[in-house]
């Protein structure tokens, strides 16, 4: 199959079925997947057979080489920086010593970038690494896992369906529960709901510090520096600490209730707390500074895209609740992942890295901390939003001839400079009777078609600034867009 029928029978993009054959190849010991020039991708089935007939556990429960890594890695984690024997996992996962060597060659490329290291010894394997790195890669590990990566949406970062249900699997569920409850308590002391995603990962934080405080992990490297408390916030982190340790009959270190307190001021909240109690001075003058960030984001975006996002007070105060929290966050290094990032990064290619360049410049102008595409992503969601509602997309259809490469280039370069297009498909001439009742508006195509009911425009293969010009012209002349 081609990526294109791939990604046309799955409701992916072709890029993410690159990027998932790619991350097969990687943690497969076999090549199962064939690729031929042309003709697309086949599964070898003998190997497939032959890669996956090891990873059976006991009473037929199955687990994939992928899934085996990720276990691994959680464990390493866990109980960093404790070692584990090469031995005593192969036992464990029912493998050869050879393919667990494999498996920590794998992990330890997973490290590179996270301040965490893979220690190598005669006695054994660990992780080692400051806890507050040790904490993050653990909150990466579950959040990758807490979203549906094909709905590239705000209603599929804010949902709870299956988040805690995922939790209870790898945690113990009474644990979970327990925690739930004391989150929902500490709802009511502060008047108002924590939605996700910060509901999630403030669930996996307690999670994780109650899995690590029972193996007897010591915290003390991580800091937290609280400037300017909010009192009232600050009692409902003392709160939820408190009832953790008289659940779970457990002591945990003080300075825990201030990486909790972080949590909550990095939480949106849609209540007017000036409702409950009185909003400091301090906190005024935040909000202003904050609103001149997002008034000035607003504009560049303006003036990038020539689209009028001032006229959407909705999309204003949404960022105005989302970039506060969002500046407590960088500031107390509280992550929040954003599990569908790649996937925001391919739909809204146009708008994300726009407004990541906006981002850039605001940050250095006002010299803030790095933000990272995670939160860009999150801010990419909204002024998409605001796209879509102001913006009606046009349908349009890519016939090209020249090969797999080159149409996902054409369709690449197509989708960076023109947003305003839906691309629904690349398919080549002997397809195009297949879309023919399709909701297309109109055609792009390589080569010379025989007539069809939809508008068509000839372009080369590479899309050079003379076809950007006359699609450009094409959509003036027939839809009364300017691009």
């Amino acid at each position: 199959m081609r990526a294109q029928e791939i990604s046309n029978y799955i409701g992916i993009s072709t890029k993410t079925v690159y990027r998932k054959i790619k991350n097969l190849r990687e943690i497969c010991d076999e090549d199962i997947i064939e690729s031929h020039r042309s003709k697309g991708y086949r599964l070898n089935y003998e190997k497939y057979l032959t890669a996956f007939n090891d990873y059976y556990l006991p009473n037929n429960q199955y687990m994939s080489v992928e899934n085996r890594r990720t276990s691994i890695f959680l464990n390493l984690l866990t109980h960093s920086p404790r070692e584990v024997s090469i031995n005593n996992l192969s036992l464990q996962y029912f493998v050869s010593p050879s393919s667990i060597v494999k498996d920590l060659d794998y992990i330890e490329k997973e490290l590179k970038d996270t301040n965490l290291s893979l220690s190598k010894s005669n006695s054994g394997t660990s992780i080692v690494g400051a806890e507050k790195y040790i904490r993050k890669e653990l909150m990466h590990i579950f959040n990758r896992f807490l979203v549906n990566l094909s709905t590239p949406t705000i209603s599929a970062l804010t949902s709870k369906d299956g988040s805690t249900e995922y939790l209870q699997k790898q945690f113990a569920k009474e644990e979970v529960n327990k925690i739930e409850a004391i989150l929902e308590s500490a709802n009511k002391l502060l008047g108002f709901v924590i939605e996700n995603p910060y509901y999630i990962n403030l669930l996996t934080h307690l999670l994780i510090l109650l899995k690590r405080n029972k193996n007897n992990m010591e915290v003390s490297d991580t800091k937290y520096d609280i400037e300017n408390i909010d009192e009232h916030k600050y009692k409902v982190a003392q709160y939820i600490i408190n009832n953790m340790e008289d659940e779970f009959n457990i002591e945990l270190d003080s300075i825990e209730t201030n990486y909790v307190y972080a949590f909550l001021i990095s939480t949106r909240n849609d209540v007017n707390e000036a409702k409950n109690r009185q909003i400091d001075e301090l906190e005024i003058k935040s909000s202003n500074e904050v609103e001149l960030l997002v008034n000035e984001i607003i504009d560049e975006m303006e003036k990038e895209l020539n689209i009028s996002f001032s006229k959407d007070s909705r999309l204003k105060k949404s960022l105005l609740q989302h970039v506060q929290p969002m500046l407590n966050r960088i500031k107390y290094n509280v992550i929040i992942v954003n599990p569908i990032i790649e996937d925001i990064k391919d739909e809204f290619f146009n708008t994300f890295h726009t407004l990541k360049k906006i981002i850039l410049r605001i940050t250095k102008k006002y010299n803030l901390k790095e933000i990272s595409d995670d939160e860009i992503g999150y801010l990419t969601v909204y002024f998409q939003n605001t796209i879509e509602k102001i913006i009606k997309r046009l349908n349009v259809l890519i016939v090209c001839t020249t090969g797999i490469g080159t149409s996902h280039l054409l369709k690449t370069r197509i989708k960076k400079n023109f947003p305003i297009l839906n691309i629904k498909g690349v398919i080549s001439t002997s397809e195009i009777n297949k879309y023919e009742q399709l909701d297309i508006d109109f055609i792009l195509t390589t080569v010379n078609l025989p007539p069809t009911r939809q508008k068509q425009l000839l372009i080369s293969a590479l899309l050079d600034k003379g076809d950007i010009n006359i699609i450009k012209q094409f959509i003036k002349n027939n839809y009364g867009r300017l691009i």
